[in-house]
């Protein structure tokens, strides 16, 4: 039971069964690029896709698996093939969470996380596949590499873009927490769409003991996570360590510490970002910003005017338009705009909760309709899925657009003016009322 079960004869002892030792699993080297986040390891032989795929081209490989670009001969679409060698395997927790990575992607459905194909065991039962989405784009760390720092404009755009993806995953229940962002887990499209992908640490659970196993990137894991303990916060400090990379152009290990703690004014102008990514990255949970509301907030009043800081007013109450009717008139338009796009993009985010249920209903029809053509199904499954699929990274673009608008266009006032000079005495100075005396 469990195991190959061997009998021995010891003296005294009469006949006893023993359990042999299960091997230990290989040890492979491995290269690891602490700065990016990067882990190269050697050559695997490359894998057997499953019907109709076929092999195109290896895309990157990790620790204990390997990623292929395949594809489908007869409708041409294109998809990552992820390949988990058992053999390779250091424990059999990495196989855990492998399995745990196939069973959560099937429950999400966001742009920004590659869509979930299928997932089978080799025939010959020493592999794992995973076939998911083929997203075009290249990760952060290979932008870094080549171009160097990021400007704060695109770190703008990669902060906004990586909340949205993590405040969708942090409201399911219990909260998805990723476990593993870094620079080489996130993709941008030529377009500048971000995706988060290699959900291998994902942790989809909360364990009533309040422990896990240690996984993650050194350098980018929070504190906790050394303890097997993570959280919603635990991404958002990733993040947060992942924009400092990319401002910098340093890797984790260089970025000046003071008792662990990262010192961002030494490398990085004073700013809203350097404010927010420095209360993303604090040490302990309870004073880092542990949600991606909290985020959201304090880049919002960490861009806000000097005058409504000064105040201790929210900047939707800060005014700053010409006085009289013409400033009236200029605050009434502002608002007009601010509420119109603030509710076209709760519209929007309506849309997207409902359009991947009518996805799953068309493509249940069409599988119906012609189950009998295995090779029209396949097509007319690959044209839905990418209409689907550029229909949902439109809606995406247009909602973060008009939340940009929505934070442009919030009324806003200029601090009061500085006081009147006190008005002149009344009556003649002193020294006039005398000399009339005289």
């Amino acid at each position: 039971m469990g195991g190959i079960l061997t009998r021995a004869r010891a003296a005294g002892d009469g006949c006893r069964l023993r359990r042999p030792a299960r091997p230990r699993p290989r040890q492979r080297p491995a290269l690891v690029d602490v700065a990016l986040g990067v882990e190269t390891v050697p050559q695997m032989p490359p894998p057997t896709p499953p019907p109709p795929w076929q092999l195109v081209a290896p895309l990157g490989r990790g620790g204990q698996a390997a990623t292929w670009r395949v594809r489908d001969p007869d409708s041409g679409r294109e998809a990552a093939l992820k390949v988990f060698r058992l053999a390779d395997a250091e424990d059999w927790k990495a196989l855990e969470l492998c399995e745990r990575e196939c069973e959560v992607l099937q429950r999400l459905d966001h742009p920004g996380i590659p869509r979930y194909l299928g997932h089978q065991r080799a025939p010959d039962g020493g592999e794992l596949q995973l076939l998911t989405e083929l997203f075009a784009g290249r990760s952060l760390a290979d932008r870094l590499a080549s171009g160097g720092a990021f400007g704060p404009g695109e770190l703008l755009g990669v902060l906004r873009q990586a909340l949205d993806v993590l405040d969708y995953l942090h409201r399911h229940d219990p909260p998805i927490v990723h476990r593993d962002i870094k620079p080489a887990n996130l993709l941008v499209a030529s377009d500048g769409t971000l995706a988060l992908i290699d959900f291998g640490s994902v942790r989809s659970a909360l364990k009533p003991a309040g422990g896990s196993t240690v996984v993650g990137t050194f350098g980018y894991m929070a504190p906790e996570q050394l303890h097997g303990q993570a959280g919603p916060a635990a991404d958002v400090y990733s993040l947060g360590v992942t924009l400092a990379v990319l401002a910098t152009g340093l890797g984790p290990e260089a970025l000046p510490r003071k008792k662990l703690a990262l010192e961002l004014d030494v490398v990085m102008p004073p700013g809203p970002l350097r404010t927010v990514i420095a209360a993303m990255t604090r040490l302990d949970p309870d004073e880092r910003l542990g949600s991606v509301a909290a985020v959201r907030q304090a880049l919002v009043a960490a861009s806000a005017p000097a005058g409504a800081q000064a105040r201790g007013r929210p900047p939707s109450l800060v005014v700053r338009s010409p006085r009289g009717v013409a400033g009236f008139l200029w605050t009434i338009l502002l608002f007009l705009v601010w509420l119109a796009t603030t509710v076209s993009g709760a519209v929007i985010g309506v849309v997207e909760a409902v359009l991947p249920r009518a996805h799953a209903r068309k493509r249940r029809r069409i599988e119906e309709k012609h189950f009998h053509r295995p090779r029209r199904v396949s097509a007319k499954l690959a044209n839905l899925d990418a209409r689907h699929t550029a229909t949902m990274r439109a809606l995406r673009a247009t909602r973060t657009n008009l939340r940009a608008i929505a934070d442009r266009s919030e009324p806003y006032r200029a601090p009061s003016d500085p006081p009147a000079a006190p008005d002149a005495p009344r009556g003649r100075p002193r020294r006039e009322r005398g000399r009339g005396r005289r």
